[in-house]
């Protein structure tokens, strides 16, 4: 996806649509890079960084569209959010090949504060199980 800045100048839409995705694109950079930002411990304290290309606001720009899950009217809705670990869980790389737009909902249950890890033994095929989110897991078994 291209936005010119003559698209931004004449079509307030594109501004709008412009400035969030810079938005998510700078407080990416911010949980990565400045330990005095409150999430970065869960980010770039564990090593969580993003590709060369979404260094700027333009390459990342570039592959919004690509990523999978994007709605244009379901991100300017504020119902869309950027996530790297629904594809490939565990990545700590934001990029086109490890990103998915994701609901606000879904995104809330992969944070790591909301995964404990447990083990469960089943009664009937006598095996231990594991799972990160005790109520996820319960519905599944």
């Amino acid at each position: 996806m291209i936005i010119t800045l003559e698209e931004r100048k004449a079509n307030p839409y594109k501004q709008e649509l412009f400035n969030r995705l810079s938005r998510v694109c700078y407080k990416m950079h911010d949980r990565c890079n400045n330990p005095k930002q409150k999430c970065y411990k869960n980010y770039g304290g564990r090593g969580v960084t993003y590709c060369d290309k979404w260094q700027h606001v333009s390459g990342f720009i570039d592959d919004v569209d690509k990523i999978p899950g994007w709605d244009e009217k379901k991100f300017l809705a504020h119902q869309l959010q950027l996530d790297k670990d629904f594809r490939i869980e565990g990545s700590k790389i934001y990029s086109l090949e490890t990103c998915m737009w994701i609901s606000r909902q879904d995104n809330i249950k992969k944070q790591p504060s909301r995964q404990k890890p447990f083990t469960a033994y089943n009664l009937i095929t006598k095996e231990y199980e594991h799972g990160t989110m005790k109520k996820e897991f319960a519905k599944e078994h």
